[in-house]
């Protein structure tokens, strides 16, 4: 038999990565392993103040092939770990990669939606190429199954008329619930955020015979996080209590935006402020802000900077730019100084600056400020969802 073990948007949190070893480990002895990521296995938790260095050492060690994702995506130029990335439609990665079976064999490719690709710092992808996937896209031969490793989102892909039938798609970047569907080609998503991965069981000849979603328990991540600890494969940094609310409250994606556009309004007065509706993650009910959650609900490090404008803003924005940028109709035009994240400026408003932009201060300092001055307000009401449970916007 031969056994696929799928994982995607891990975002850093590596006690599940260290569950999903230990599980690796049991049953490679007794099968035919190989061990896929769909993206994004970088940024969004404080283990991420590594630099990375953990993660690509986990991608190295565990993983026969991944794709790229639109987060931590500079560490995928790492000569270690761009040797396993695969990537048909993006040019520098491995067009796909063989894998022998007993009687098939595996053909694994990845590839990136452009909305994917459209999110990247544009400083690591102004001298790459970005192709149709479509037109890119290896077939499989005779004897072979055809694996995407798909950043692109699992509705994404479910409609890609493109797919060639009999395929099996690994998805990833959507962070929908976990799901595995068979239909003229299999479709899997497992579980985001390290909470744990999908297994898909095969014949010899390649036929899926059991597909399932494996969550990880509190107790095994408790096991894992003594393993690291005692390893010393982290330096885990006290998490350290930012703000304490006093109450229960509800950290949701709109809110923190408001928090934040809201402060930075006050405090430059005449300055327009802009962010993408990605900017933060929500996180759900909690009594304090700690170190670790803020690394959560903001894992880019991004940085705030001003600009003023030489040409008119109300003429640059059209149906793409509006589907970007958060509360574009609260904005005033008659203004031509702007706040906003490098990487909106990079990626989007360079060209309307008259000059240089000017660095103010990170978006965590800004954003913890910001939410200690709004905590008495209505932006922080509960969610009265007895099941609440953190989401992370794509």
């Amino acid at each position: 038999m031969i056994v696929i073990l799928h994982t995607s948007d891990l975002h850093s949190n590596l006690l599940g990565m260290q569950s999903m070893k230990d599980f690796l480990l049991k049953i490679k002895s007794r099968f035919e392993v190989f061990c896929f990521d769909s993206g994004d296995f970088f940024e969004g938790n404080d283990y991420y103040l590594t630099h990375g260095h953990l993660e690509e050492d986990y991608l190295v060690e565990l993983y026969d092939a991944f794709v790229p994702g639109n987060h931590g995506f500079k560490h995928y130029f790492s000569p270690k770990v761009k040797k396993k990335a695969v990537c048909h439609n993006v040019s520098i990665f491995n067009h796909s990669k063989t894998f022998s079976s007993k009687r098939v064999s595996l053909k694994v490719t990845g590839e990136l939606s452009f909305n994917a690709f459209n999110t990247i710092p544009i400083r690591f992808t102004k001298d790459l190429k970005f192709h149709d996937a479509i037109s890119t896209r290896p077939k499989a031969d005779s004897g072979e199954i055809l694996i995407i490793l798909s950043h692109s989102g699992l509705d994404y892909d479910i409609k890609n008329i493109s797919i060639p039938e009999g395929s099996i798609v690994l998805s990833g970047h959507c962070h929908s619930s976990a799901k595995i569907i068979k239909m003229s080609s299999t479709f899997s998503l497992p579980p985001a955020d390290g909470a744990g991965f999908n297994m898909l069981i095969l014949s010899d000849e390649g036929e899926l015979l059991r597909a399932t979603t494996t969550y990880f328990s509190k107790k095994q991540l408790i096991k894992s996080f003594n393993n690291l600890s005692q390893n010393n494969l982290l330096s885990f940094q006290n998490d350290q209590i930012l703000i304490d609310f006093g109450k229960p409250v509800n950290i949701n994606a709109k809110m923190i935006s408001r928090c934040l556009i809201g402060y930075l309004m006050d405090l430059h007065v005449g300055f327009n402020v802009i962010l993408n509706y990605t900017a933060f993650r929500s996180y759900g009910n909690c009594v304090t802000l700690t170190s670790s959650i803020l690394a959560k609900i903001e894992p880019f490090d991004n940085t705030l900077v001003s600009f003023d404008l030489k040409s008119n803003f109300e003429e640059f924005i059209d149906d793409e730019m509006s589907s970007i940028f958060e509360f574009i109709e609260d904005l005033d035009f008659s203004k031509n100084k702007f706040i906003t994240t490098s990487y909106l400026f990079e990626n989007f408003l360079h060209p309307l600056s008259s000059s240089s932009p000017v660095i103010l201060t990170s978006v965590k300092e800004a954003l913890i400020t910001s939410l200690q001055i709004s905590q008495h307000t209505n932006l922080f009401e509960v969610s009265k969802d007895k099941d609440n449970i953190p989401v992370a916007i794509e």
